[in-house]
């Protein structure tokens, strides 16, 4: 297994100390939160966006790229989908840069942590062995290629790791690996958001049976539920899954809703996939959870589920530093003979999955 350590160049470390130190002509790519916190520690000339006809963003001017000077010295502050297509933008136009993460490591700002990879070295180290064990049961090579990158990334926070990945949103679950029946297979879409991913499934499927759509937000699911009312083998559960049966509350955040740790939000339905697939009688063939932090729980939920069916599984592993090795233990001990491998589908530290296949 392949940990580096921390590798900045000098170019990095002078470019960072010049951006401190001589004021006028800086700029950050991209209105992101990770940008707003480079502009609450330096003075920045503007914002560079060019999708947006905002004339500001928190009080200072946006700018499209066309219209910044070739000498100045530029932040991009795109962390999630597209960094790397940022950066060789940037290369190709001859100007000077640093990406956030190299920026926030060498300037040691208090700048906004990449929310998924808080206490990362610790864990790493603590647990350096379930690492290890993770890596070596992946299958394939691409599955610990991919492990090593992400790890090293989240270690060392050295962007050029992603340089091999590309953002393939539309490609995410459906891996050629899968084994699922050549018709009647039942989809379990769990965190549906806008159907996207059913509809992709049988797309890719057409001799599929069902999909079966979880979506805890009211105002969601009932679009899913108008969405696709004529299409008979839709079936929409407006319902969070997890670990038991009950009312949480949950936020509200577009794609990023999740489970509320203050109290505040909206009260949401949740089951365990035990109850529910006890109860409706379901088999699932292939289960996708993307549930923005709560997979573990919804593991825990399903031990019965997943040692009767042995259904292929795609577990999202990148919201919390624990969940790649978590995920892994909890599933290889309710089915030991799943075969595992991993995948990474933004050229950022998003959108990370981990795959079961029996």
């Amino acid at each position: 297994m392949r940990i580096n350590k921390e590798s900045f160049t000098k170019s990095q470390f002078e470019f960072v100390d010049d951006f401190i130190r001589r004021p006028g002509e800086r700029y950050v790519y991209g209105r992101t939160q990770e940008g707003a916190s480079v502009a609450k520690e330096i003075a920045i000339d503007g914002f560079i966006d060019d999708f947006t006809s905002d004339k500001s963003f928190i009080g200072i001017p946006c700018i499209r790229l066309e219209h910044v000077p070739r000498t100045a010295r530029i932040v991009s502050a795109v962390v999630q989908a597209y960094p790397i297509t940022v950066t060789r933008r940037l290369k190709s136009q001859n100007f000077e840069f640093i990406d956030y993460f190299a920026f926030k490591s060498i300037s040691k700002f208090p700048l906004m942590e990449i929310p998924y990879w808080i206490g990362a070295q610790e864990h790493f180290v603590a647990n350096n062995k379930k690492y290890s064990n993770v890596y070596e049961n992946l299958v394939d090579k691409e599955s610990k290629e991919v492990f090593e990158r992400i790890i090293n990334f989240r270690l060392n926070y050295d962007l050029s790791e992603m340089e091999s990945f590309s953002t393939n949103l539309k490609g995410m679950y459906f891996e050629s690996f899968l084994k699922l029946p050549k018709d009647g297979g039942v989809f379990f879409d769990i965190g549906a958001f806008d159907g996207y991913n059913s509809e992709n499934f049988f797309q890719l499927y057409p001799n599929m049976g069902m999909a079966v759509l979880f979506e805890p937000i009211p105002t969601q699911a009932n679009l899913l539920l108008e969405q696709f009312k004529s299409r008979s083998n839709f079936k929409i559960f407006e319902l969070a899954i997890s670990n038991g049966d009950g009312v949480v509350k949950f936020n509200v955040d577009s794609t990023a809703s999740h489970l509320s740790k203050d109290g505040t939000g909206i009260a949401v339905r949740t089951n365990s996939l035990d109850t529910f697939c006890d109860y409706y009688n379901y088999q699932p063939d292939f289960i996708k959870m993307d549930i923005e932090g709560s997979e573990i729980r919804a593991i825990k939920g399903a031990v019965q589920t997943i040692g009767k069916f042995k259904p292929n599984l795609a577990i999202s592993v990148y919201h919390d530093v624990s969940h790649l090795t978590e995920a892994y233990e909890l599933i290889s001990k309710i089915y030991p003979a799943y075969t595992f491998y991993l995948r990474h589908y933004t050229e950022g530290y998003t959108e990370t999955v981990l795959f079961a296949v029996p």
